[in-house]
């Protein structure tokens, strides 16, 4: 998803929500249970060997006003090339990622006051990465080319606040540790990492 259609739906949103603010009532407790949220999200939290900050979308489903379920996707591609005058052969190095990610998680909301809550979450995760690196002289010929697939499975733990801005809209902010899995080329290798990069906005129609 690019950032310019990212930033226009979260716009759109916002707007939507904005406007039905006048129309909800003062004795609203702002409960959850049966209610379906589109989720756009930045995440800081998944720095596994191919790159540290991503955004997708998601559904949420309240079970009940403490517990949640939620699911991530994100798609994305990235082309850079980096020149060089001062070395030979090589003059120019092209890389190009394709990446798909997935979580599944749930959320339990064990201390909340009306628009505020604190929670606790946990998630799988899924990472799919092909990266290709093309290596060109100075009369364009490819000197070497390359490509890889890393594939990455992880478990997550979270810790977060989520705070209703109106009925339709919230925000959700947490600190996040991944424990995960990458595979390159048949061998594997665990990681953990922190992030508090970790931002959410959750629309609910």
């Amino acid at each position: 998803m690019s950032k310019t259609a990212f930033s226009l739906l979260l716009l759109a949103g916002v707007l939507v929500s904005a406007g039905n603010a006048s129309a909800e009532s003062s004795r609203d407790r702002y409960r959850h249970g049966g209610r379906n949220g589109i989720i756009l999200f930045w995440n800081g939290s998944w720095d596994l060997g191919v790159g540290s900050v991503e955004s997708g979308i998601g559904y949420k489903r309240w079970f009940s006003d403490k517990l949640a379920a939620k699911t991530f996707v994100s798609v994305s591609k990235t082309d850079t090339t980096f020149h060089f005058e001062d070395y030979y052969p090589i003059q120019e190095v092209r890389i190009r990622k394709t990446q798909f990610s997935a979580l599944v998680g749930a959320e339990v909301h064990f201390w909340s006051r009306e628009r505020l809550s604190f929670f606790a979450g946990g998630a799988i995760q899924f990472r799919l990465l092909r990266s290709t690196r093309d290596e060109y002289g100075g009369s364009r010929f490819t000197i070497l080319g390359l490509k890889e697939e890393t594939t990455t499975y992880g478990i997550q733990g979270s810790l977060g606040v989520e705070y209703f801005l109106f009925r339709s809209v919230s925000l959700q902010v947490g600190y996040q540790v991944d424990s995960s899995m990458t595979d390159i080329r048949g061998r594997g290798t665990w990681s953990l990492s922190t992030s508090t990069s970790s931002l959410i906005v959750t629309l609910y129609p």
